[in-house]
């Protein structure tokens, strides 16, 4: 009867602890032949990773002993030295056969337990997530309950997460925003939404937040979903001081006293040019630069040097997006014909995801 069992059956001799009989689905889990584990000692199916085999068995005997069974995970090695991990239940009886043994009835988990693995990184991951992100996020439920919160959320809202729990979702919103109930129908629809509306913190003051929440499933079927809050008083604060930024470039950018041009190095193609660069070079206006091409258009076409002024001005503009910065002599020839030494210095500038390159242009002392 044991032998046709979908379980792996395993029968040791409590007097030595030797193997006396395994099932086929026994052998075929451990990778031995039929009747080849007869006779071994148990010890042999034991990981000795972090005590030896004969630690492993004989610890697993003494609790079967103490209570007369024992059940549990163990980490097995096959025949041929790979490992593997069976749920198991050990009980002692009396064989009509063998007489007093061990029955051993185990069943592999490898798999579970390599999903229970990527499952507990895939969370540590996601708390190192949650935890860490500039952006407030609550953990929701179907109904509204607060699951969790990450410290941005809690100063945000300036309550604990224990506090946020208690108050849940209707807690949180301000209830006179009649913004939030079109967005959280939005989510039942389509399952995501992203839109505006107020919540309230702990002292009843008012905040305009930036929303955006997905529902999902967890393993479990359960639904939940995710709200990440962005304060709009945050996001403008920070495109006036952008903006603020912007117009101090643009007013140093202009007031220099000496040239200034900017050109992307993947298009070859000057995109800006401050007043002193468009004079110097007897030009009335950006779009009548850029037509004639890139910065090499307004030069000799070699270089004292040797080199073509595409040559050089390549070589130097690769350094620059290497090394962040890159200075050289030039000879510029303006739209009169006029000619005079120059020294240039590139600068790489990143914005985003795109990359430029500035020429600073100055007079030599000998121009």
């Amino acid at each position: 009867m044991m032998e046709n069992l979908a379980e792996g059956i395993l029968l040791t001799s409590v007097a030595d602890n030797t193997i006396i009989y395994a099932n086929v689905r026994f052998e075929k889990m451990f990778g031995y032949a039929k009747g080849e584990l007869i006779g071994k000692h148990v010890s042999v199916l034991n990981d000795g990773t972090d005590n030896s085999p004969e630690v492993v068995a004989n610890n697993i005997v003494k609790r079967s002993e103490e209570h007369g069974f024992w059940e549990g995970e163990i980490r097995n090695i096959k025949k041929d030295g790979s490992f593997f991990w069976t749920r198991v239940k050990i009980v002692r009886v009396q064989n009509n056969q063998y007489g007093d043994v061990w029955l051993s009835i185990q069943d592999d988990i490898t798999s579970q337990k390599e999903e229970h693995h990527l499952l507990a990184e895939s969370e540590k991951k996601f708390r190192l997530l949650f935890e860490k992100s500039i952006e407030a996020i609550l953990l929701v439920t179907a109904d509204g309950g607060v699951l969790d919160a990450n410290p941005e959320a809690c100063h945000l809202l300036g309550r604990t997460v224990g506090e946020l729990k208690k108050i849940g979702r209707a807690g949180v919103v301000d209830q006179s925003d009649k913004r939030s109930p079109r967005l959280f129908r939005e989510r039942e629809e389509r399952r995501k939404y992203r839109g505006k509306f107020a919540v309230v913190n702990k002292t009843g003051e008012r905040i305009e937040c930036l929303a955006s929440s997905v529902k999902y499933l967890d393993v479990d079927g359960k639904e939940y979903s995710h709200v990440v809050l962005r304060n709009v008083s945050d996001i403008r604060k920070k495109e006036l001081e952008l903006a603020e930024q912007l117009v101090l470039y643009e007013t140093l950018f202009e007031s220099t006293t000496e040239p200034v041009v900017i050109w992307d190095p993947l298009k070859w193609r000057v995109i800006k040019a401050n007043k002193v660069a468009l004079t110097r070079l007897g030009l009335k206006s950006l779009k009548e630069m850029q037509k004639k091409g890139g910065p090499d258009k307004f030069s000799l076409d070699i270089q004292p040097g040797g080199k073509s002024s595409k040559e050089l001005v390549v070589k130097m503009g690769k350094q620059a997006l290497v090394d962040g910065r890159a200075e050289f002599e030039w000879w510029h020839e303006g739209e009169d014909g006029n000619q005079y030494p120059v020294r240039v210095v590139l600068q790489r500038i990143d914005v985003g995801d795109r990359v430029y390159l500035q020429a600073n242009i100055s007079r030599t002392k000998n121009s």
